[in-house]
């Protein structure tokens, strides 16, 4: 079966499932060719072989039944950065990456060394970026999953961060000692009776996902003990819901008096992120 043939109908096998059922297949097909999306465009008549027809089909028999292409794959982009995944940490998203510009902006608005807590850290893709881009920073990130931890740890050794970024696990603050100059955090906010008809809940780890009854239960607590390990001046910047901004930055208002709260939109104009600066 040539590529062009196989691309248009797995195209239509995912277009119920998918909302880019076309790049969805592109993108499995890249992966098991380990070519790039400017070969398969340029070689539309190259013949498959049948293993690879094979084993491509059970890949698209996966995406069908729903499960998250970056998971088939076994990585996904973040901040124009390859990082690897696996389906015991979230999938990095698009939204989240102006966390990093936010971050970004105040360490070189300090301009200073920095001191860098990235709790929640997943996968490691919002500490390991913020690595990258801030060649002086110093960064622990946090996490309550071994196996996240062990992702992460992966991917710091893959962009040669490991000397710059360590990795903790912690339940929170639990196991977290001296102060930072930031605090990122990306933590669970979905409310608990919600994810039982959310989709993403079916694959991704739910433990990152729960934010408890109203879904502000873990960032309650975030914030509630978030002011003892954080320096003066100082910086946290913090994740949350659609519809949630309000409430957020009342929260931290109590826990910050006399801060200065802002709540920023992510690329879509959504409010996402709070900034507390002490």
């Amino acid at each position: 079966m040539k590529i062009r043939t196989w691309l248009e109908e797995e195209r239509k096998s995912l277009h119920d499932v998918s909302p880019n059922p076309g790049l969805d297949a592109q993108i499995l097909l890249i992966h098991e060719l380990g070519k790039d999306k400017t070969w398969i465009l340029a070689h539309p008549e190259d013949e498959l072989e049948s293993n690879q027809i094979s084993s491509l089909q059970k890949q698209i028999e996966k995406a069908r039944q729903g499960e998250p292409i970056p998971y088939l794959i076994g990585h996904w982009e973040f901040y124009a950065l390859d990082f690897i995944i696996s389906p015991d940490v979230l999938i990095p998203r698009p939204e989240t990456e102006m966390i990093i510009d936010l971050a970004l902006g105040w360490i070189k608005q300090n301009e200073t060394p920095s001191k860098i807590l990235d709790m929640g850290t997943g996968s490691g893709c919002i500490g390991i970026t913020i690595a990258l881009h801030a060649k002086n920073s110093s960064i622990i990130g946090a996490d309550s999953s071994e196996k996240a931890i062990e992702i992460s740890q992966q991917n710091a050794e893959k962009f040669h961060v490991e000397n710059q970024i360590q990795f903790q696990l912690s339940n929170l603050f639990s196991r977290i000692t001296g102060k930072f100059d930031m605090i990122c955090a990306n933590l669970p906010y979905i409310p608990t009776p919600e994810l039982s008809s959310l989709p993403v809940a079916k694959f991704e780890p739910v433990a990152a996902l729960d934010g408890g009854k109203d879904g502000l239960g873990v960032i309650s607590a975030f914030l509630q003990e978030g002011g003892k390990y954080l320096n003066h001046p100082g910086m946290i910047l913090c994740e949350y819901g659609i519809s949630q901004a309000d409430q957020v930055r009342k929260m931290a208002e109590n826990h910050f008096p006399g801060s200065i709260c802002l709540a920023h939109n992510d690329l879509q104009g959504i409010p996402r992120f709070l900034s507390i600066q002490v």
